[in-house]
């Protein structure tokens, strides 16, 4: 079986959480013998494909249709992973007036709009026909699923879930190596771009309001040079910022070790890779209830509103004073372990080459 990941060009560059589904997808299949390749310009024999597999359309959507077409017409399957999540909250707390008005519009009535044909030559027009024209799409959580079927109108329901798989050896990191480093330890740990979406300035403002007796140490890249400048000057000398760290270094491994809590306040998370890495690493963990986040953390985390800074503050608080456990390591690694995904996915791939 040959298969052909697909996703946007920028991928290699702004390297973040949907980078990392696609490359640990790819290194589990391959593991398991797979021949699978990520498209791109040497490619000269599209034939010789199974199976082509396209992540994250919303970002290429012109492109997306007109390969989904050219390989459909060649008789090879098309699997799409949208990762997608729509979140009127995140637009009403960071839009202005105007623009919270004209999205509850679109909101409101994007199915006569879809019905109508305004939308064609728009993205969520593309998004729309790239979704009913897959011959399955694939997507990490029953709550993503349920939101773009109906958000886009879907009339099928060739819809599957393919959880996200965990990377064990964040489980095995040494904490040593950080602590002895930034002389931290036992703190509250947040890892990704520090952007609105991620809510960051919540995240150190309800921090602050806690009084917790540690550190907050937020880990990432500067997404917003204005909203990272606001989450600077709302930082007190409890806060540390450290420049993002390569997703595999043993620092980054050390620093999920050493925290105590892994906060991800985000506006919705689809389920939050950093999440899975910090619970692996015996971090107690606060996630937002956005996403589908229930679905890989049970009752093993402590969910809050993104809107509502008292329900972080809290989370905090019970999460940092809580004793750490091996349950939510022992949940994950029994529900999305490699292997687990791996037969899902190679089921999928097989069902569909079946009834080709």
């Amino acid at each position: 079986m040959k298969i052909l990941f697909v996703t946007h060009q920028l991928a290699r560059i702004s390297y973040s959480g949907a980078e990392t589904l696609i490359m640990r997808t790819k290194k589990i299949l391959q593991k398991n013998g797979i021949d699978v390749r990520i498209f791109n310009r040497s490619i000269d024999n599209v034939d010789e494909f199974d199976i082509v597999h396209i992540f994250n359309p919303f970002y290429f959507p012109v492109e997306t249709l007109d390969i989904i077409r050219f390989f459909k017409s060649r008789n090879i399957r098309v699997v799409t992973t949208p990762i997608f999540w729509f979140s009127m909250k995140y637009y009403q707390d960071n839009y202005p007036i105007g623009k919270k008005i004209f999205i509850k519009l679109f909101y409101a009535t994007r199915k006569l709009l879809f019905k109508s044909g305004l939308l064609n030559e728009h993205r969520y027009g593309y998004m729309k026909k790239i979704l009913e024209e897959s011959d399955i799409i694939l997507t990490n959580t029953w709550a993503e699923a349920h939101l773009v079927r109906n958000f886009f109108c879907i009339s099928h329901n060739r819809f599957d879930i393919l959880p996200v798989a965990i990377d064990e050896s964040f489980e095995f990191g040494d904490p040593s190596l950080f602590e002895k480093t930034y002389h931290l330890k036992d703190f509250i740990l947040f890892v990704g771009n520090i952007s609105r979406r991620k809510n960051v300035h919540r995240l150190i403002h309800a921090f602050k309001k806690s009084k917790i007796s540690t550190n907050l140490v937020i880990i990432g890249r500067c997404a917003d040079p204005y909203y990272y400048d606001l989450c600077r000057r709302e930082a007190t000398d409890k806060v540390f910022f450290i420049n993002r760290l390569p997703h595999h270094s043993k620092m980054l491994k050390s620093a999920y070790k050493c925290a105590k809590v892994l906060a991800l306040p985000s506006y919705f998370e689809t389920p939050g890779l950093v999440a899975l890495e910090g619970g692996l690493a015996r971090a107690n963990v606060v996630i937002t209830i956005e996403g589908g986040t229930k679905e890989y953390f049970d009752d093993y985390a402590w969910y809050i509103d993104p809107t509502d800074e008292k329900t972080i503050e809290n989370a905090l608080i019970e999460a940092y004073n809580a004793p750490r456990s091996y349950a939510l390591v022992k949940h994950l690694k029994e529900n999305f372990s490699s292997e687990k995904v791996y037969c899902k996915l190679q089921r999928i791939y097989l069902d569909l080459l079946s009834h080709a």
